[in-house]
């Protein structure tokens, strides 16, 4: 008995067969895995959950997060529940 054909839909089987210089976060998104981040004051955080809903895009296709009291106060939620 031959062994299975890989599952393009599978990661672990398709990352084996991208070449060396695939770009990782195309492979990501091609499997459907985004991870969407903002930098603050020099500190990367992951966005999840209601913050996401804030993502707006601009004029030239950017996407950007308008920092109001809601977003500050979800950041602060986000900061506290890091450091308990």
């Amino acid at each position: 008995m031959g062994a299975a054909a890989p599952d393009p839909e599978s990661g672990r089987d398709s990352g084996s067969l991208l070449s060396a210089d695939t770009d990782p976060a195309w492979f990501l998104r091609q499997l459907g895995i985004e991870k969407r981040v903002v930098e603050i004051n020099g500190v990367q955080w992951t966005l999840t959950g209601k913050i996401l809903d804030k993502i707006e895009v601009d004029e030239n296709g950017t996407e950007v997060l308008p920092v109001d009291e809601r977003v500050l106060q979800l950041i602060k939620g986000e900061s506290d529940f890091q450091f308990i």
